[in-house]
């Protein structure tokens, strides 16, 4: 990443890009073999989510939720351009994430109002 520091969970094979467009710093879902994590805290595990009937992960959603709420607030009492709710977020998971795991996160931010979802991967040079 250029100009900030990106944590890859260390059990992690992102896919490669050739884009050259600098990362932003936002809030990080990082899916793993067995978890969901939100900037770096267990939300549920891989199993769970995959296993509800609906595609909407309840417990992300919630965690989600939270975030945006202490965003917003943060935003109300500062300078709007600077600060506040934008609806990005960053998602980072091993290149052999499943399309339904994939499909359940993303459809889950786009409830909360995330709904700039930013893919992390390696630059390949």
């Amino acid at each position: 990443a250029e100009g900030q520091i990106v944590t890859v969970t260390k059990d992690l094979s992102l896919p490669e890009s050739t884009s050259q467009k600098a990362p932003e710093v936002t809030s990080v879902i990082s899916v793993t073999h067995t978890w969901i994590l939100l900037d770096g805290r267990p939300v549920e595990k891989i199993e769970t989510a995959l296993a509800q009937e609906d595609l909407l992960i309840i417990s992300l959603h919630d965690q989600l939720m939270q975030l945006r709420n202490i965003t917003e607030s943060i935003g109300g009492i500062s300078d709007r351009s600077i600060v506040g709710f934008k609806g990005k977020i960053a998602i980072q998971g091993d290149r052999d994430i499943t399309f339904d795991l994939m499909k359940r996160i993303m459809l889950t931010c786009g409830k909360v109002g995330y709904n700039n979802m930013h893919l992390t991967v390696m630059q390949n040079e």
